[in-house]
């Protein structure tokens, strides 16, 4: 390569030699054997900020930072004597400087080249440094992921949509009690209850056809011991470069603690039901001993008749048999009692079903009528015709309108009845817009509402905010409890429990029960 010095004398070949060779990309640096600088094109003159004429004859370290700057003349002399390579020939990665001082990476290859009995180095440089920023990038970004990925809260794994596992993090190895290898030899079918696989094969055949590209299942995954999984599933689907789905990607929460958890509560909810039924009933127990002690008094006075008939002699068989139906009668009165009784009593799991709401109550006010009697109280029914079944447990709803009930009563006889002496019962259908006409279609009913009127006391205003918290009463004797379980109970069915205050006298407790569906009273 020859110098600047020689340019003008350059014949028309190497003067094109040197204006291509000035032009490319690469910088290129030209130098004696002793490192000065005999060439620096225009990218060199670009990268390094420096002028040509600034370099020209300078020392080429002068391009580099330390260490390499110190011991660039050293290395230059040790080749020179022992002819050792370091860089010549070979090319490497290294950090190059600037005018400015600030430093970069580049790539530098670098030739040796002897003309007559001269020799010089051409250095042929790249600089990589936004090349490898992308790359450290790249790097980082990925770590991110593999990070994100593998110490998820949640199981991640990915799948084709036949074939083995392609990638698992921790909480699912975690979760299924397996190791990495081990999953990576099973497909997603594998691990998943059969009973749950025509509900994974349709989602993946749906996904596959491109009719969806996230969905989510409550689904089972198999742990290696063989217990069962709860989770719910929350699955995308990826695509390949022609847009064909390609890939899935799940994220699985672990429901079994959480169900564990529920059912926990549930049991318990249940058991606290159960008190709040016994001690329902065990403050109306002047009531039911009187709805009872009448059948039983009946039967004893139709069985000592019939014996005195037959004491008497020949008996008339009219009146034995009337007596005898009469006996029959009050001891199914009494049965049908202890029935209704041994169903609010008996400690029992919920149990769901459609109900007839107007039969449900008739059938609870024949019980709390006793308690209601016994105090001089009249429980009044309004109900609304042709209601929809309701979805429900029919001892729990009961036991919420018998608690209402009981309470008015105790309202009542808390005042003397003085304001009045009837509870009113009523059942209606409701819309959100209001009332529904008894006659209407009921396409927009919403809920079935149960409400129990009376002319007691009322709520007083410093004592609503504490209504429904549990071990809050008024009364001298009770738990504090019904209200809090009979809001529990309506909750638990979807619906809601309140109340308000009369306009004249006493208060009103309602319930709302939601329907499963639209009702058409044709």
């Amino acid at each position: 390569m020859v110098s600047k010095q020689e340019a003008s004398s350059d014949p028309q070949p190497e003067r094109l030699l040197r204006t291509i060779v000035d032009n490319v990309v690469d910088a290129i640096v030209t130098t004696d054997e002793r490192g000065r600088i005999e060439y620096f094109n225009k990218s060199a003159q670009r990268m390094f900020g420096y002028s040509e004429a600034e370099v020209l004859g300078g020392n080429v370290s002068m391009l580099m930072p330390e260490p390499d700057r110190s011991s660039h003349d050293r290395y230059m002399r040790n080749y020179r004597t022992t002819g050792q390579k370091k860089i010549i020939g070979i090319g490497r990665q290294l950090k190059a400087q600037r005018r400015d001082g600030t430093e970069f990476d580049i790539y530098l290859a670098v030739s040796e080249v002897k003309i007559d009995d001269r020799r010089c180095f051409t250095g042929i440089i790249r600089d990589i440094s936004q090349e490898l920023a992308a790359q450290e990038e790249l790097r980082r970004q990925s770590e991110r992921v593999h990070v994100t990925f593998d110490y998820a809260p949640l199981g991640v794994l990915a799948h084709r949509f036949s074939g083995p596992f392609l990638a698992i993090n921790r909480k699912f190895l975690e979760m299924t009690g397996y190791d990495e290898r081990e999953l990576k030899q099973k497909d997603h079918l594998d691990i998943t209850h059969p009973a749950d696989h025509p509900l994974v094969i349709a989602a993946m055949v749906a996904a596959q056809k491109g009719e969806i590209d996230h969905f989510s299942n409550r689904i089972r995954f198999l742990h290696k011991d063989g217990h069962a999984i709860h989770s719910i599933c929350h699955s995308a689907v990826t695509h390949d470069s022609s847009g064909s789905p390609d890939m899935v990607i799940c994220q699985v929460e672990d429901l079994t603690e959480s169900i564990a958890a529920e059912e926990k509560l549930r049991l318990q909810r249940e058991q606290m039901t159960h008190v709040g039924r016994l001690s329902t009933l065990g403050e109306m127990t002047a009531g039911i001993a009187h709805e009872i002690n009448q059948p039983l008094t009946a039967i004893s006075m139709y069985a000592q008749s019939g014996i005195r008939m037959l004491n008497a002699g020949v008996p008339d068989p009219g009146k034995l048999r009337l007596a005898l139906e009469k006996l029959d009668a009050q001891s199914l009165r009494a049965g049908n009692v202890i029935d209704r009784i041994q169903r609010l009593v008996k400690n029992r799991e919920t149990q769901k079903e459609q109900i007839d709401i107007n039969g449900l109550v008739r059938e609870l006010v024949k019980l709390a009528d006793a308690d209601a009697r016994v105090n001089g109280i009249e429980i009044e029914l309004h109900l609304a015709e042709d209601l929809p079944s309701v979805y429900c447990d029919p001892v729990q709803i009961q036991q919420v309108l018998l608690n209402l009930i009981r309470n008015a009563i105790d309202s009542m006889v808390e005042i003397h009845c003085q304001k009045g002496n009837r509870i009113e019962v009523t059942t209606e259908i409701r819309s959100r817009g209001g009332t529904m006409e008894r006659s209407a279609k009921y396409a927009d009913a919403r809920f079935i509402e149960v409400r129990a009127r009376d002319a007691g006391t009322g709520i007083s205003p410093a004592f609503e905010s504490e209504l429904f918290t549990p071990f809050s009463t008024t009364k001298d004797t009770g738990m504090g409890m019904g209200l809090s379980i009979c809001r529990s109970i309506i909750e638990a069915h979807g619906g809601e429990l309140g109340y308000r205050n009369n306009a004249d006298q006493g208060a009103t407790f309602y319930f709302h029960l939601p329907l499963s569906e639209s009702y058409d009273s044709d």
